[in-house]
């Protein structure tokens, strides 16, 4: 019999990274913004579809047994009796039911994610001074990572790369990378 393709281990994969994060931090509440999403060559998808794929993909790799070399599956599968995914002020938050009940939407300035390569910090619209905080960091060497930036203004850029010693690089999904 096939499987649906919502519960497929491509649609799995596509939402690893997702459930990874949930691993790390549970059970404090994760959000996620649908808009940033990539699917191919689309970026940003509707929070109802991100909210059902999510749990969807979960339900794949607990149901088929996809193998994965980042999660824990016996992590994984205690957490899958207890997940909650809700939608909250524009984002997807994932954590178990008690958390979600007094969760505060506000997103954090910053999270570690698994980039391309490497871990980076992550930071979505930062403003000014938040960018100057992690500048003289990465400056003075004392992050170990680099700054992965979304909705970046350019002038904003070109005014740090004359202020502190870094590199920034665009990337192909227009993210700015800074070292």
């Amino acid at each position: 019999m096939q499987t649906a393709h919502r519960f497929s281990e491509t649609s799995f994969r596509n939402y690893e990274p997702e459930w990874l994060r949930v691993q790390q931090y549970w059970p404090t509440p994760v959000s996620f913004d649908p808009a940033q999403k990539t699917l191919g060559r689309v970026k940003g998808i509707s929070i109802e579809t991100y909210t059902c794929r999510l749990r969807d993909a979960l339900h794949g790799y607990i149901r088929h047994n996809y193998t994965s070399e980042t999660l824990d599956r016996t992590k994984i599968e205690a957490i899958y009796q207890k997940v909650v995914v809700a939608q909250r002020d524009g984002l997807v938050v994932v954590g178990p039911h008690s958390a979600l009940k007094s969760y505060n939407a506000v997103a954090p300035v910053c999270t570690v994610v698994q980039g391309r390569h490497n871990e980076v910090y992550e930071v979505i619209a930062p403003s000014l001074d938040v960018l100057r905080a992690f500048c003289l960091l990465l400056s003075e060497r004392l992050l170990d990572k680099p700054l992965l930036c979304h909705t970046i203004d350019p002038q904003h850029l070109m005014q740090l790369q004359e202020e502190y010693d870094i590199v920034a690089t665009l990337q192909e999904d227009r993210s700015t990378l800074i070292v």
